[in-house]
C-alpha cells in the first residue's frame, strides 16, 4: 500500500528489491547441498567462509591473502580447497558474484558503467566491459538495453 502512494517509480524499485531478496535466497539454498556433502570430509567450513566472505565483500580490491587470513587458514590450503568443494578457484568464485552483481545493478538502476564498474569491485571501466563481454556474451550496455526492451514489450 505505501509503495502505491508513493510515485510510480518507487513500485520498480521495491519490485527490484524482492527479486534480489529472492535471489540471494535461492544462492544459498543452492549452495547448501554442495556444502554439507563437503562438510563430512572437512574442507567445506573453511570453503562457506571463504563463500560468504567474498559476498560480504566483493566490492574491495580483495588478495588471496586477505581471503585465507579471514578464514585462518594458508593461501595454498585454501585455494586448493575451494576448488575441490565448488569446483572453481576463488576468484573465479569472486568475478561471478561481481558479474551477477553488476547484471542487477545494470537492470535496476540508472548509474553509469563507471559507477557501477567501481561498485562492483572492477578496477576499471575497460576491466570491467572485457569480463562483462567474455562471460556474459555482449556488452554492459548492450545488455542492459536488450533487458529494457524487454520490460517494455
Amino acid at each position: 500500500r505505501e509503495a502505491e502512494e508513493h510515485r510510480a517509480g518507487i513500485r520498480h524499485r521495491v519490485r527490484a528489491l524482492c527479486t534480489n531478496l529472492v535471489v540471494h535466497v535461492a544462492r544459498l539454498l543452492h549452495d547448501g547441498p554442495a556444502t554439507t556433502q563437503t562438510t563430512a570430509a572437512g574442507h567445506g567450513f573453511a570453503a562457506n567462509q571463504a563463500k560468504e566472505y567474498l559476498r560480504r565483500n566483493f566490492a574491495k580490491p580483495l588478495t588471496l591473502g586477505e581471503i585465507a587470513w579471514h578464514t585462518k587458514v594458508s593461501e595454498e590450503h585454501l585455494a586448493r580447497i575451494f576448488r575441490k568443494v565448488t569446483g572453481q578457484t576463488v576468484f573465479d568464485y569472486l568475478r561471478a558474484i561481481r558479474l551477477e552483481t553488476a547484471k542487477t545493478l545494470l537492470i535496476n538502476s540508472s548509474r553509469t558503467l563507471t559507477e557501477i564498474a567501481a561498485e562492483t569491485g572492477f578496477g576499471s571501466l575497460s576491466l570491467f566491459s572485457r569480463n562483462f563481454r567474455k562471460y556474459i556474451g555482449q556488452s554492459p550496455s548492450a545488455y542492459r538495453q536488450a533487458r529494457a526492451q524487454r520490460v517494455r514489450w
